[in-house]
């Protein structure tokens, strides 16, 4: 568990799994966070603009990373704010803008932990087990998924098979059921609810797909939420 308190900054490591809780206070109204998503390729993108030195001495095992606020990232925020009010998407070109500034202004106080970021400005093989865990709910060809992973095609079948004793296809069918289970009986959701954030085409495949798998149509599902 780790509480992200008003008004501070982490960093969330590559390919962790997490479930997020929203709380807030009984004098306020809602929650809201802004998050902003540093892929491998933005990150090569920039590193010539922000030079990323590996610190051999700093090693960060952690996958949440404390930030330091300071006055680069809190008016950051503030700029965001107008967009956010107003509803106003923004350009591309902002967006990435405002990423990089983002980036500065972790670097500003934050040198160490900015380090491991310099892990990612060149690309590598991802470690199977954890990278599907992050990907096999987004419909992703096998193609694709093999290429974000830093693999050829070939090569992802044949460490994939290695390491689950399966084919791509049929582990992410049964993981994705083995979710739908778990949000199921954990949850007070409806299977219309979950069949498309979990990779499904409609529910009608789901509840087939589940009840093959499982010998039971998902809407048989007893949530222990009362």
């Amino acid at each position: 568990m780790f509480t992200i308190e008003k008004g501070a900054f982490c960093l969330i490591k590559k390919y962790t799994s997490l479930t997020c809780f929203k709380t807030w206070g009984e004098n306020e109204d809602g929650f809201k966070m802004i998050a902003f998503m540093l892929n491998d390729e933005f990150i090569r993108k920039v590193s010539a603009k922000l030079p990323l030195i590996q610190n051999k001495d700093h090693v960060i095992n952690k996958p949440f990373l404390p930030v330091s606020p300071n006055s680069i990232l809190l008016g950051l925020m503030s700029s965001l704010e107008i967009y956010l009010k107003e509803k106003q998407n923004m350009a591309p070109d902002i967006v990435e803008l405002k990423t990089l500034e983002s980036l500065i202004g972790i670097a500003r106080e934050n040198k160490n932990i900015l380090t491991f970021l310099s892990d990612f400005s060149q690309p590598s093989k991802a470690e199977l087990r954890l990278f599907m865990e992050h990907y096999y709910t987004q419909k992703i060809p096998l193609n694709e998924l093999a290429k974000l992973s830093g693999r050829s095609i070939a090569t992802f079948h044949r460490e994939f098979k290695r390491t689950f004793n399966t084919s791509p296809h049929q582990w992410i069918k049964e993981r994705r059921l083995l979710k739908a289970k778990e949000l199921l009986t954990l949850t007070n959701r409806k299977p219309s609810d979950i069949y498309i954030e979990l990779g499904f085409e409609d529910l009608a495949h789901f509840s087939r797909s589940f009840k093959k798998h499982f010998g039971k149509n998902p809407s048989k599902v007893t949530s222990l939420v009362a």
